[in-house]
């Protein structure tokens, strides 16, 4: 099953922070260009802190259509109750990888801990349009160093699948302008969006394919997996109890 963004829904620290990583890539990037980065998203404006988080950092992956997030819920800010925290640690669910490329109709989420893997496609009524680079007006307002570097300062109007945004973006002249750092608003809700340690050596092939042996389940299986493993946790806590 997938929300509506189309990341598969898995836990309650990775899946908000799947979305928040994919809206971000997808109204800051206008060119399918290879690199690999550091990415920090700030989210100001949320009412609902349990739903998204204020902060996360995640390592991406692009390539000839090819997208890699990696996922740590250590680096993401969202409150979450102690008990379902404890869980997915035991469960090892704290760390995914998400693979995806709407060319080749692909879209894993891998939890490499356990060494498992989510199939989905994104063949779903409703999204098509969704994973298409949204196309981007700018005017340029000035210059300013950003990260360290260089930047052509740029007001923008991105043209993607949540409608129109308006914001601000940096494009690094050393980084074959590429935006290092974005700034959008959609309603009342601003993303900024920070790219470092920026690298553009082509990636491996290998980094965008499920590793041999991960044992695969689809969205729904994958539930059933981690809700019978719950219970089974919660089965063994009450006979430890003393009667």
């Amino acid at each position: 099953m997938l929300n509506p963004d189309g990341v598969p829904i898995d836990n309650g620290i990775l899946s908000p922070a799947a979305i928040v990583a994919w809206r971000a890539l997808s109204t800051v990037l206008d060119k399918d260009t290879s690199f690999s980065a550091t990415v920090a998203v700030t989210i100001e404006g949320v009412t609902d802190k349990d739903f998204l988080p204020s902060k996360e950092e995640f390592v991406y992956v692009r390539n000839s259509g090819w997208q890699r997030f990696e996922l740590d819920a250590a680096k993401v800010s969202i409150s979450l109750d102690p008990e379902e925290l404890a869980t997915l640690t035991r469960l090892q669910l704290l760390k995914a990888i998400e693979i995806m490329s709407v060319g080749k109709n692909t879209n894993w989420i891998i939890y490499p801990q356990v060494k498992a893997y989510i199939d989905d496609t994104l063949e779903i009524p409703g999204l098509e349009g969704q994973f298409d680079l949204p196309k981007i007006e700018k005017e340029k307002i000035g210059d300013e160093i950003v990260e360290g570097h260089k930047c052509v300062k740029y007001k923008v109007r991105v043209h993607c699948f949540m409608g129109d945004l308006d914001g601000t973006r940096w494009e690094a002249d050393d980084l074959r302008a590429l935006p290092i750092k974005t700034i959008i608003a959609e309603d009342k809700v601003t993303f900024t969006t920070v790219l470092k340690d920026v690298k553009f050596a082509v990636p491996p092939q290998g980094v965008f394919t499920v590793p041999k042996g991960y044992k695969r389940y689809t969205s729904e299986g994958f539930f059933k997996y981690v809700e019978q493993a719950t219970l089974k946790e919660q089965q063994e806590k009450a006979n430890q109890k003393p009667k």
